[in-house]
């Protein structure tokens, strides 16, 4: 009866892992015929060099690397700036973990986008607020609120600096993040980084074209001009998030939320 029972779990076993190789080719071929249509530079191979961003995700566990990285450059996403370099990628790690004389293995896989573009965004990390961050509030250990009480409740919101979060995050952002919520972004001077958990597959490609477009779309227009006027360059009205397409590209996103 053992015999039989551990040939019974070596076959589901077997074709458990014949499934997840199928799903992994699937992937890989939609993600590739997506690139080519898309005209995305497509890297499927394994990559283990440290990533260039220094996110804590990218310092957790073993085992770390990244694949299917996708890499184009776009015209502006932001009025009164210029392109923006976009990388998408699957970023892996994993733990194990010893209980006596057993140990266990788990691995993590993150959808990822590593953008950027030529604004100073400061170094802030914005994520949803979850059960535990109530918790340390509740004891006094507080993020940065902003204005919008929603939008509070939320998220958390840190940064090195807190002007640098009251700088990037004004209602124009709030609004297209309360929007798009379950990604963790992390910035740090002109890169954005956002992830989420979950492999990389067109649907999230997809997700992170749209999340940048509705982030960079609602850049204040302050921080638009101190840009500009850095390179040179004169301010603008119809900048940021106070031009007439920025606007435009809110007011849809509203109508669609509702």
């Amino acid at each position: 009866m053992e015999v039989l029972f551990g040939i019974l779990i070596a076959v589901v076993g077997a074709i458990l892992m014949y499934l997840e190789h199928k799903r992994r080719m699937q992937r890989r071929a939609a993600l590739s015929q997506w690139a080519t249509a898309g005209g995305w530079r497509w890297r499927p191979e394994k990559d283990r060099t440290r990533e260039r961003f220094p996110a804590s995700v990218f310092e957790q566990g073993h085992s770390r690397y990244s694949l299917h990285h996708l890499s184009r450059s776009i015209e502006s996403l932001t009025p009164g700036l210029g392109e923006v370099q976009l990388e998408f990628f699957q970023y892996h790690y994993a733990v194990t973990r010893n209980s006596g004389k057993n140990s266990h293995t788990q691995h993590y896989h993150f959808q990822c986008a590593l953008i950027a573009q030529e604004a100073d965004l400061g170094a802030v990390q914005v994520r949803d607020e979850g059960f535990g961050d109530k918790l340390f509030q509740s004891i006094g250990f507080d993020d940065i609120d902003l204005e919008d009480p929603e939008f509070s409740r939320k998220f958390v919101v840190k940064a090195r600096d807190r002007q640098d979060a009251y700088r990037l995050i004004g209602p124009g952002m709030m609004q297209a993040l309360l929007r798009r919520p379950g990604w963790r972004i992390e910035s740090l001077g002109t890169q954005l980084l956002i992830y989420r958990s979950g492999r990389l597959d067109v649907a999230a490609c997809e997700a992170m074209v749209e999340f940048a477009q509705g982030f960079f779309a609602q850049l204040p227009r302050t921080l638009v001009n101190e840009t500009r006027a850095a390179r040179g360059l004169a301010p603008v009205i119809e900048g940021g998030a106070a031009s007439t397409q920025s606007r435009a590209v809110r007011s849809a996103g509203a109508h669609e939320h509702q």
